[in-house]
């Protein structure tokens, strides 16, 4: 509803427009219906986009929760073996990286349909007013589309790579939070201190 709201404010501010032009026949009581329209349109969004971010920072919020529930339990059934090949730091990433991004998730959901049903509505808009020249903003879109491949790929390979030096680093210092007496004890701070700068590095 609140894309909606602002494709028919676009809408109304294109006839609105008409008003303004010379030798324009348009009433003053219809150029007063349009601003209200517009004006109302804006209005409607205020209210709108305040109840969907409440309801979509709720969803996604209860799908984290519920997705942390789900890997604290499966991280208690694990087996001996299993806990050898799984490490903290996996165990936190997952958690605080992995759950966090389904509230990105919910926001974005809603695009995979919306996304084609603007772009149509766009482009229609766009062929009444300037003709078959709106048609080349769907080539340029196309000529981008290897680029955004390539982006996202490097992005996905990038990313992927931050996450196994985070891994490995939340695995060292849980253990060095884990073993501070140790540590302690035999004056290794500094050790320590080294190998995670090098990780961070």
């Amino acid at each position: 509803l609140q894309k909606m709201s602002r494709i028919i404010q676009t809408m109304l501010f294109i006839y609105f427009m008409e008003y303004f032009e010379e030798n324009s026949e348009m009433r003053d009581s219809t150029a007063y219906l349009l601003a209200s329209g517009i004006a109302l349109c804006s209005l409607f969004e205020c209210f709108v986009s305040s109840s969907v971010v409440h309801y979509f920072m709720r969803c996604g919020m209860q799908w984290q929760a519920a997705t942390v529930g789900l890997l604290y339990r499966k991280a208690l059934r694990l087996s001996n073996n299993a806990m050898a090949a799984t490490t903290s730091g996996h165990v936190i990433d997952l958690v605080a990286q992995d759950a966090d991004k389904l509230d990105w998730i919910v926001w974005e959901f809603h695009s995979i349909w919306l996304g084609p049903l603007h772009a149509i509505i766009i482009l229609t808009i766009l062929y009444t007013q300037i003709g078959a020249s709106a048609f080349s903003c769907i080539a340029i879109i196309v000529l981008i589309w290897p680029l955004q491949i390539l982006f996202a790929n490097k992005i996905a390979y990038y990313r992927k790579l931050n996450y196994l030096f985070q891994d490995s680093r939340v695995t060292i210092i849980s253990d060095m939070i884990s073993g501070m007496r140790v540590i302690k004890m035999y004056c290794w701070e500094k050790s320590f201190g080294r190998l995670v700068n090098d990780i961070r590095k």
